[in-house]
């Protein structure tokens, strides 16, 4: 699976546009922004069973987030195994953080430069 990566946004990463547009950045007909003021996407490693947790790193603050997930199916071909955490962590400071207890998941965090 993926290691951690920092990656720019977009509109070609349906994650980020997600996060992007879930934070109120991506607006139709905006203007295009400039390097410094667009947001860090980081990605956090795949988990099954456990949290997956994607940090911004220094000089960033936690502005939005999100995850994409792999979900077990039952022999119906119903997903078995849905997200029952996707939100800021409540221990660990600038961080996102999906759980799942079945299937996949990581975490994105989108990050914004001070």
């Amino acid at each position: 699976m993926p290691k951690n990566r920092r990656t720019r946004p977009s509109l070609s990463r349906g994650a980020a546009l997600c996060c992007l547009l879930a934070a109120g950045l991506g607006a139709a007909g905006a203007a295009p922004a400039l390097a410094d003021d667009v947001p860090v996407v980081v990605t956090g490693k795949w988990a099954t069973g456990a949290p997956s947790e994607a940090t911004c790193p220094k000089g960033t603050e936690l502005v939005g987030g999100g995850y994409e997930s792999e979900p077990t199916a039952r022999p119906d071909g119903a997903p078995a195994g849905p997200v029952d955490m996707n939100a800021p962590s409540s221990r660990v400071p600038n961080t996102w953080v999906v759980r799942t207890y079945t299937g996949s998941a990581r975490a994105y965090a989108l990050c914004e430069r001070d």
